[in-house]
């Protein structure tokens, strides 16, 4: 009785011991923690090698990985050892033992192809500084990055164009102090209704006889507006209606910070209100009559070549004689930066010093460069929109297809 109790006190005992490893099955999160942070630092180091390319003039050239194999192995075992002495298995004990392995197979494809490099040189769409104003992105930071130039009344007599220049401390301020009046008068994009005629204008009769019996009539992206009263012997327009992005701000805020008035056709939309459908109200930014035409501010956007390139040639400026770190001003705090003036992008030349955080570390014409990760001013925010700018450029087909076949 005694040796047999001892037994399944030893049995309960292996059980809970067995039990208790049972836990420490393997977890995609710790199998796969390593490869993402490989992975994102390469991201991180292959964005600051292409800034500091393209500030010298040279070609850029980026790798995605478009195939990934990962598998994971978990052996466990347990045994007992003791000696007999006197009784059954006096003084045995259970142990176990763990081992686990990963391992991850991946391709590395190049994106110098036809596909990815026509998108990453034509202009950014404004449908996608779009999706970036809408976000919680810093306005400021992002025009800064994306606008060429901005042109005042362009046409007229004392047009101005201010050059967004990394290379010019005097034009490269005069665009800041520009940029920041523009996004305290609410500068952003939107999405409306664009309105386009079509023909001439129509009597209600020429209207029943032609319009909704035809082709056209039938179209679901035609609208009639009616222009004057019912009073007035009213005429009729056709229009189409499209989808457009477009900046917009508040006119009589950017009056009051700058005493330059613009048309109220650069007015933000109320919430909800796309377009109008009085054909005496501005539609779009346009009118259906000519003389309301005409734009006062001009906005030139680059390409996500020429982003890169802006920031590379802000890299370039802080390493030389008279280097010197361009900045831009926070309108408000967020959780990272305090409001106030802040370097765009911080990039010292050299090792990183032991102990020293990084956010990317390239090499380049034979000489070491780091971005810190603290006291970078905002150095992380640049990264983070130069990636998804860069991810903008992955269209249909620019990732190619993984080059071989895995058979297991």
């Amino acid at each position: 009785m005694r040796a047999g109790l001892r037994f399944s006190v030893l049995l309960g005992t292996l059980a809970l011991s067995l039990s208790a490893c049972a836990p420490l099955s393997p977890a995609i999160g710790d199998m796969t923690r390593a490869y993402s942070e490989s992975i994102e630092i390469h991201e991180r180091n292959q964005i600051l090698k292409n800034i500091l390319r393209s500030g010298d003039d040279m070609s850029m050239s980026f790798q995605t990985v478009p195939t990934i194999v990962g598998t994971g192995l978990l052996e466990g075992n347990a045994s007992l050892s003791g000696m007999l002495a006197g009784s059954f298995l006096d003084g045995a004990s259970a142990s176990g033992s763990l081992k686990s392995s990963r391992s991850f197979n991946f391709t590395l494809a190049s994106l110098d192809n036809e596909k990815f490099t026509s998108a990453f040189l034509r202009d950014i769409p404004l449908e996608t500084i779009n999706v970036f104003s809408s976000g919680d992105f810093d306005r400021q930071v992002l025009l800064t990055l994306v606008l060429q130039s901005i042109t005042l009344n362009p046409g007229r007599p004392g047009a101005e164009r201010l050059l967004n220049n990394a290379q010019d401390r005097e034009a490269f301020g005069r665009f800041q102090a520009t940029v920041a009046n523009l996004v305290a008068a609410g500068l952003r994009t939107e999405v409306v209704q664009r309105l386009t005629p079509i023909g001439t204008d129509l009597s209600r009769d020429e209207l029943l006889r032609h319009y909704y019996n035809a082709p056209l009539g039938q179209s679901p992206d035609v609208r009639v507006m009616q222009l004057g009263s019912a009073q007035t012997s009213p005429s009729f327009r056709l229009v189409r209606v499209s989808r457009a992005t477009r900046f917009c701000l508040s006119t009589a805020q950017y009056e009051t910070l700058t005493g330059l008035k613009l048309p109220a056709a650069l007015n933000c939309r109320p919430a909800g209100l796309g377009w109008l459908a009085s054909g005496s109200e501005l539609l779009v930014g346009e009118s259906l009559h000519p003389e309301a035409q005409g734009e006062v501010l001009n906005f030139n956007i680059r390409s996500t070549r020429d982003v890169y390139r802006f920031v590379g040639l802000l890299a370039r400026v802080q390493d030389g004689v008279q280097a010197w770190q361009p900045r831009v001003r926070l309108s408000k705090p967020d959780a990272a930066q305090s409001a106030g003036d802040h370097p765009l992008i911080v990039v010292h030349k050299g090792a990183p010093p032991p102990g020293v955080r990084v956010l990317a570390v390239a090499e380049h014409m034979g000489s070491t460069y780091h971005v810190p990760y603290d006291e970078a001013g905002l150095s992380r925010r640049v990264f983070e929109y130069l990636s998804l700018l860069l991810s903008t450029s992955m269209v249909k087909d620019a990732i190619p297809t993984s080059p071989g076949i895995l058979i297991r």
